[in-house]
């Protein structure tokens, strides 16, 4: 599929799981191992809350406890999937309010996902879609 076609969650399962793990409960490490390679980096340093790069099994429990803690009532949408080799580009939406303050937030994020052998190998959080979409072409 060329970069830019339209492509849905269903058509890739392990993003799919990846992105149900931030509504559900804490996954164990036979869950994680079926859907991250061991060495995953996820990088979420350009995000303005809690940015940081998340490293292996751990650092994904670690991410996905930043983001139920970032917003209240957080809502996650994925929007959009484009291919481009062996990456993928997820446009996200994202809403919640601001702990403390109740303040709404919306953001557009996107992230990249690289894959290899069948599981998530590396991801990276972008604030600007296009900047997401140009570092994979």
């Amino acid at each position: 599929m060329a970069t830019d076609e339209f492509s849905t969650l269903s058509h890739h399962p392990q993003l799919s799981r990846a992105y149900e793990l931030t509504i559900g409960e804490a996954p164990d490490d036979k869950e994680l191992a079926e859907i991250f390679d061991p060495e995953v980096e996820i990088d979420f340093s350009g995000r303005e809350v809690r940015p940081r790069v998340y490293k292996g099994f751990g650092g994904v429990r670690e991410l996905l406890a930043d983001l139920r803690e970032s917003l209240d009532d957080f809502k996650f949408e994925v929007e959009e999937i484009r291919e481009a080799g062996d990456s993928l580009v997820a446009y996200i939406h994202t809403r919640g309010r601001l702990p403390g303050s109740g303040e709404p937030v919306s953001q557009m994020p996107a992230h990249v996902w690289t894959m290899a052998g069948g599981r998530i190998r590396s991801g990276r959080y972008f604030a600007d879609r296009q900047e997401a979409l140009g570092s994979v072409k």
